[in-house]
C-alpha cells in the first residue's frame, strides 16, 4: 500500500491504495467490459443496494470503483489538459494519491437509462440520484462531495463512499463533516492538536511537518486495518482497539490520553475469546 506524504492537495485528502488481491467484482461498467472492483464489504453492500434499487425500478450502474495510482495519474493529466491548470483540474479530478477511489470503498454511480449523465452533474436530475439520496445511507453509502462541501471540491452527485463498517468510517474520518457540517473534524487542523512532551507537563503544538507525517502514516494504518477486517484476520472491534493504540503512539493527538494497559488487556481478551469460541 502506498500513500502520499502530504496531508492534502488542492482540497483532496491523501489515501492509501488498497491491496488489489482483496478486491471483489462489483459489476461491469455498461457494455465496455471494464469490471468495477471494490473491497468485499463495499462490494457486498453495493450488490444489496442495486438489488433494492431494481425492485424500485431504479437502474444503478457502477461507473468506477478502485483505481490504481497510475490510472489516477493518467486521469489527472488529462484533466489538466482539459481545464488548463492543476488547480482547475483538481476541482473535478483528484491528483494521484489523493483519490477516495484508491481505497476500494468509493464508487461512481450512473443511471442505467441515462448514459449521457454518467459522471455529470446532470445525474442529480435522474430518478436514480433521488433514490440514492433517500436510501443509500441504509446500505452504508454517503455522498462524498455534496454542494458547498468543506473540501472545496466540485459538486459530484455520482460519487459515493462506503462507510458501513467501523473500519471504513476510520478511512474517511478526516473527510466527514462533524457538528454543524461546516468544519472538518478538528483533528485535521494542526493548530488544534497539542503535542505533550513525554516527560514534561508543558505543551507545544505539532509542527505542520509533524502533523502531515502523522496523518500520512495514519492513512496507511487505516487501510491496513480495513484489509485485516475484510480478510477476517481481526474483528471490527479489534480494529478499533488497534486504531486507538496507533493514535496513542503520537503524544497529544488524542484529546484524552490512551490507557495503554487497558487497551492492550482488552485486545488480548478479545483474541482469547475469539480463539475459545472457534471464530
Amino acid at each position: 500500500m502506498t500513500a502520499s506524504t502530504l496531508e492534502s492537495h488542492f482540497g483532496h485528502l491523501a489515501y492509501a491504495v488498497a491491496p488489489e488481491a482483496l478486491l471483489h467484482d462489483a459489476g461491469a461498467y455498461r457494455q465496455t467490459g471494464r469490471i468495477v472492483r471494490l473491497l468485499p464489504s463495499a462490494a457486498e453492500a453495493w450488490q444489496r443496494m442495486t438489488a433494492a434499487g431494481a425492485k424500485a425500478s431504479m437502474g444503478l450502474v457502477p461507473i468506477s470503483g478502485f483505481r490504481t495510482h497510475a490510472y489516477q495519474s493518467s486521469l489527472f493529466a488529462k484533466a489538466i489538459v482539459k481545464y488548463g491548470s492543476e488547480a482547475a483540474a483538481a476541482k473535478w479530478v483528484a491528483p494521484a494519491g489523493f483519490s477516495e477511489h484508491h481505497t476500494g470503498l468509493a464508487v461512481d454511480i450512473g443511471a442505467e437509462s441515462q448514459l449521457a449523465d454518467d459522471a455529470e452533474t446532470s445525474f442529480a436530475d435522474t430518478a436514480e440520484s433521488g433514490w440514492l439520496l433517500q436510501h443509500a445511507s441504509s446500505f452504508g453509502f454517503e455522498l462524498s462531495f455534496p454542494r458547498d462541501n468543506v473540501q472545496g471540491i466540485a459538486y459530484e452527485p455520482w460519487h459515493w463512499r462506503f462507510i458501513g463498517t467501523a473500519a471504513a468510517r476510520e478511512v474517511f474520518a478526516r473527510a466527514r463533516p462533524v457538528g454543524d457540517g461546516n468544519q472538518l473534524d478538528a483533528a485535521t487542523n494542526p493548530a488544534h492538536i497539542p503535542a505533550m512532551k513525554m516527560k514534561e507537563e508543558s505543551v507545544r503544538y505539532l509542527t505542520k511537518a509533524e502533523f502531515e507525517a502523522f496523518k500520512a502514516e495514519e492513512a496507511r494504518e487505516r487501510m491496513e486495518l480495513v484489509r485485516r477486517v475484510d480478510s477476517g484476520e481481526i474483528t471490527a472491534v479489534e480494529a478499533n482497539c488497534e486504531a486507538s493504540i496507533f493514535k496513542g503512539r503520537v503524544p497529544g493527538v488524542l484529546e484524552q490520553p490512551v490507557n495503554y494497559q487497558e487497551v492492550f488487556e482488552n485486545l488480548k481478551g478479545l483474541r482469547v475469546r475469539k480463539k475459545s469460541h472457534g471464530q
